[in-house]
């Protein structure tokens, strides 16, 4: 039994939440830190790069890293390569080594949002009426 316990701590388990209201881009823009575990679907973007970062805590009595640590430390990785943001943000604590240990991995993909002009040259030329 505590065998299958601890093998069941110590696979790799999502901690996002639930959200309650899908994310858009105005509330996105909005925050100071732009990181958010869901998809943006009301603009276009593209991805610059997928950013990953391990965190771990500062000394063995330490408190694990927080979920705004988290946050900040993939807002570093995203403002690095010049993004406009972090989408589909994913949080793992991968098992019970890694909780003792205090550390964290965090991902998710840095994107720039488009520009209208990018989006109208994505979709081509306007059809002509004649």
């Amino acid at each position: 039994m505590i065998g299958t316990v601890l093998v069941a701590l110590a696979t790799i388990q999502n901690i996002n939440p639930t959200p309650t209201q899908p994310t858009t881009y105005e509330t996105l823009m909005a925050s100071r830190v732009p990181v958010t575990t869901e998809d943006i679907t009301d603009r276009p973007y593209r991805v610059v790069k997928h950013v990953k970062r391990n965190v771990r805590k500062a000394t063995l009595l330490s408190g694990n890293p927080s979920r705004t640590k988290l946050e900040n430390e993939l807002w570093e990785r995203g403002r690095a390569v010049e993004a406009d943001a972090v989408v589909n943000a994913r949080y793992i604590d991968d098992g019970v080594w890694a909780r003792a240990q205090g550390a964290s991995f965090v991902e998710g993909d840095a994107v720039k949002f488009l520009t209208s002009e990018e989006v109208q040259a994505l979709r081509g030329p306007a059809p002509s009426t004649k």
